[in-house]
């Protein structure tokens, strides 16, 4: 039981390790799709995670905040250190 116990932990660790940075991803670009939320919206077209297919590839962009004072692209990282 003990030994199964052990293979389990490691495996969900491993696991873990695996998927960590995805999720910390996924959040970092929530939370920044949510402060472009609060530009006004009659200044601001907000566009989150948009999806291009150009010659067999596929680009991501994070986001895209569109104004009069220009169109900017954000791209979201969510490191430390």
């Amino acid at each position: 039981m003990k030994i199964f116990l052990f293979v389990l932990f490691v495996i969900a660790s491993a696991i873990f390790r695996v998927i960590q940075p995805k999720i910390k991803g996924y959040l970092g670009e929530k939370s920044v799709a949510t402060i472009l939320s609060f530009l006004p919206s009659d200044r601001y077209k907000i566009i989150n995670d948009i999806l291009i297919k150009s010659n067999g590839r596929t680009i991501q962009i994070d986001h895209l905040v569109i104004s009069i004072y220009g169109i900017f692209v954000i791209e979201t990282k969510n490191y430390k250190g």
